[in-house]
Formats: structure tokens, sequence, C-alpha cells
């Protein structure tokens, strides 16, 4: 087809705004969590806590943590950042199983380069906030919250890896509503970790409390990436 302006942007568009979307959906998820812990109060004690905390307390541990745990996953995920360039190549010289190949060492390179900072998030993440200077009662609940939140940032580089590839491809609407479903999913699951959800008023269950939005979270996220899998490499025809 002939080369227009009117016609590039259009396309360009299309591409864009999903994953623009897409991103705002991956905000609003780790909002979620910290609009619920937010919503604790004093008398909150939680699982695993022989004491309640502060609600400023458990909204500062929590956002000390995630602070931590989002400086620890940014270097594994250079090697997803640089499949849209490597794929794009591929398809462009009409090589798919490199493309395929591509994928497959970005899964690779990056759940093993997290393992050691999986090894710094779990043992030393309310040691570095105190280096810091944070009070001990926040940095000591951030280790935990830290700890819950553990068992995420592989599924969520995995994601991120399958997202890139299909992005490539021109494909980045599966991403799109997989996210705006999480959104809502997680938003679910912290109701119910946090506060007992419909076992509050089932049962009396209230909840875990403060680490169930670190539950919730990495549930959600451990979640998004197989549902993702399972349509586009089982479902999708």
């Amino acid at each position: 087809p002939k080369f227009t302006l009117r016609g590039e942007a259009w396309t360009m568009f299309m591409l864009g705004w999903p994953m623009v979307v897409s991103f705002v959906c991956r905000i609003g998820m780790a909002s979620t969590d910290t609009a619920f812990v937010g919503h604790l109060t004093n008398a909150t004690t939680g699982v695993f806590f022989d004491r309640p905390y502060s609600g400023e307390e458990y909204l500062a541990a929590a956002s000390l943590s995630d602070m931590v745990v989002n400086i620890l996953i940014v270097p594994p995920l250079a090697f997803n950042q640089v499949l849209n360039a490597l794929v794009g190549q591929a398809l462009g010289s009409d090589n798919k199983k490199m493309a395929g190949t591509w994928l497959q060492l970005s899964v690779f390179f990056l759940t093993t380069s997290y393992l050691p900072f999986m090894l710094i998030q779990y043992l030393f993440t309310a040691d570095v906030l105190k280096l810091l200077g944070f009070n001990h009662d926040i940095c000591e609940l951030a280790g935990v919250y830290a700890r819950w939140n553990l068992f995420w940032p592989i599924p969520n580089g995995i994601y991120q890896c399958m997202r890139f590839y299909f992005q490539a491809q021109g494909m980045p609407r599966p991403a799109m509503w997989n996210n705006l479903a999480f959104v809502l999913v997680n938003a679910l699951l912290n109701w119910t970790f946090v506060f007992g959800g419909p076992l509050q008023y089932a049962c009396g269950w209230t909840g875990f409390g403060f680490i169930g939005a670190a539950m919730s979270i990495s549930t959600s996220r451990c979640l998004q990436p197989l549902t993702y899998w399972l349509y586009m490499f089982a479902y999708r025809p």
C-alpha cells in the first residue's frame, strides 16, 4: 500500500493505545494494594503479628517494601525490554524460529538473573531500609511484606516477555484485555485477603490483614501470565 502520513499515524495509534491501557492497568494493580493497606486501622493486628501497628506504619512499610522490590526487579527486566527490537528484526527477515528463540532466551536469562535478587529481597529488605535510617518497626514490617511479595517477580517478568513478543508481532490487545481483567481480579483478592471479602459475612473471617495485600498481588501476578499463556499459546485460533 502507498505510504501516507495519516495511514502511518493511524497504524501507530492502533498499536499504541492498547499498550497505554496495559501500562495504566499495571500501575492500577499496585495502587489497589496501597489503597487497601491504607484502609487498615490501628486495631488491625493481622496474621503473623503479635500486636497491632498504626495505619500509618502499615502504609509506610508497604510503600518502602514496594520501593525496594521495584528496584530489585529492574536489572532482570532488561532481558524482556529488548524483545520488541529483536523479535521485530527476526520477523522482518522472515525468521520466525529465531523470534521464538529470542523469547526462550529472554525467559531463561530473566529467570536466572533474578535468583540472587530474590535472596536479597527475602533476607535483607529490612536491613537495607534500616541502613537508610527508617524506623525499626516499619523496616521489620517492610521485610515481612517483601517476603510475601517474593512469588510474583519471576512470573511477572515471564509475562512481560510474552507480552513484548506478541506486541512485536502487532498483537497488543490480548495483553490489554488480560490486564483489564486482572485489575478487577486483584481488587477482589485484596478485599478477600486483607479484610475477608464475602467470608467476613458468611463465617466471620476477617482476612490476613497487612500481608493480605502482598498475597493478593502475588496471586494476581502469578495467575496473569498463566492466563495469557493459555490464551495465546493454547486457545487462540
